[in-house]
């Protein structure tokens, strides 16, 4: 369970492909999952699966999960979360690319999955702005998915690019749908 806002693992754990570039470690999930989703048959939701950390930890914890992703077909900036679920969700996760840090669409640009790089893909938008504009969409679509009394989680780091400091986690807190928990 989360104690304080900082958070450090002695390793990753054995969740998810690290491999997958962006992965973060199963501990994070872990504790997310101890702290905000209570007991019951609430669903998990990862609107980015990504290397699969989220589902690996959700199935060793028997939470009840789906994971989707715009590289199966779903899109967070254009399509209802809610209703590719089908349900309302108690808790969701949500692990954004650091604007183009890692690229994932487009491997003949040296992306991560599929040929060629994807429009609604948010590590692809052309400015920061338009990243942040997806992100906002983003944060809206997940929270119009989440149960009465549900919480969702953000994990961004912030970006240095060519000597500049970039606080991600700062400018999109203020698009942040609902009451601010920790």
């Amino acid at each position: 369970m989360f104690n304080g806002s900082v958070v450090s693992y002695p390793n990753r754990g054995r969740w998810g492909n690290n491999k997958y570039r962006g992965n973060c470690s199963g501990h994070i999930i872990k504790d997310f999952i101890e702290t905000y989703h209570g007991t019951g048959n609430g669903l998990f939701v990862d609107p980015s699966v990504g290397g699969g950390t989220l589902q690996d930890v959700a199935s060793d914890m028997g939470v009840r999960f789906q994971g989707l992703d715009l590289r199966d077909g779903f899109n967070l900036l254009t399509d209802s979360l809610v209703n590719a679920i089908g349900e309302k969700a108690r808790t969701i996760f949500w692990h954004p690319p650091y604007h183009d840090m890692v690229k994932y669409s487009g491997t003949a640009d040296k992306g991560i999955w599929g040929d060629e790089p994807h429009k609604y893909d948010l590590s692809r938008q052309p400015s920061l702005s338009e990243f942040i504009e997806g992100c906002a969409v983003a944060f809206q679509n997940i929270y119009e998915a989440l149960e009465n009394g549900g919480h969702y989680g953000i994990l961004i780091g912030n970006q240095r690019k060519q000597g500049r400091y970039y606080n991600l986690s700062g400018m999109l807190e203020r698009f942040c749908p609902g009451e601010l928990t920790d």
